[in-house]
């Protein structure tokens, strides 16, 4: 990998994982997401969190975790793998 794709994969991660914003607005992005991910719009929890989250300026990161934490084919393997790491 070269210098130059090095240092710009470092950035972009870097401004992915920094938030600018204060911790209220980044727990109620969070929120937002978890709400919409208990949604009965099966297939569009997605695109309902990212629109919500254009219409409202909140991290969009944060609304997707909370999306697809509450998702129901991400529910099962996500909690066996805890309870696996766990035991």
């Amino acid at each position: 990998m070269s210098a130059l794709s090095k240092t710009r994969l470092e950035r972009w991660l870097g401004s992915l994982l920094r938030i600018n914003d204060t911790p209220e607005r980044t727990s109620a992005a969070f929120a937002l997401g978890v709400i919409v991910g208990f949604s009965p719009f099966i297939g569009l929890h997605t695109v309902i969190g990212l629109t919500l989250a254009f219409a409202f300026r909140l991290n969009r990161v944060a609304v997707l975790a909370g999306v697809w934490l509450n998702l129901p084919w991400i529910m099962a393997p996500y909690y066996a793998a805890a309870t696996m790491l766990g035991g």
